[in-house]
C-alpha cells in the first residue's frame, strides 16, 4: 500500500461506503422483515376479533338456552308444587271421608243392635 493519504483516504471512504451499503442492505431486509410482522400482526389482530365475535355468539347461545332451561324448570316446578298441593287436599279429603266412613260404620253397628234389641233378641 502506498503511504499518500488520498489513497488511504479513498480507500477508508470505500471501506465506509461498502459498510453503509451493507447496512442499508441490512436496513432493508430488515423492513421488509417488519413490513412481514406487521402484516402479520393485522391478520392476527383480525383473528382475535373474528374469535371475539364467535365466543360471544357462542356465550349468547348459552346465556339463551340456560335462560330457556330455567324457564321451563320454572314451570315444571310450579306444575310439580300444584300436583303437590292437589295430593295433599286429596290425601286430606281421603282422611276426612275415611273418618266420616268409620262413623258412619260405628253408626250403623249401633243401629243394628237397637234394632237386634227391638225384635226381641239378646
Amino acid at each position: 500500500m502506498s503511504d499518500d493519504p488520498t489513497v488511504r483516504i479513498l480507500a477508508a471512504i470505500d471501506r465506509v461506503a461498502a459498510d453503509v451499503k451493507a447496512q442499508g442492505a441490512e436496513l432493508k431486509a430488515q423492513g421488509t422483515e417488519l413490513t412481514a410482522l406487521r402484516s402479520d400482526l393485522t391478520a392476527l389482530r383480525s383473528d382475535v376479533i373474528s374469535l371475539r365475535v364467535d365466543v360471544m355468539d357462542r356465550i349468547d347461545r348459552l346465556q339463551d338456552a340456560f335462560n330457556a332451561q330455567r324457564e321451563a324448570d320454572v314451570v315444571n316446578f310450579g306444575a310439580a308444587e300444584r300436583a303437590e298441593r292437589i295430593a295433599l287436599g286429596t290425601r286430606e279429603e281421603v282422611r276426612v271421608m275415611g273418618e266420616q266412613v268409620n262413623a258412619m260404620v260405628r253408626q250403623i253397628q249401633r243401629l243394628q243392635t237397637d234394632v237386634h234389641h227391638l225384635k226381641g233378641g239378646a
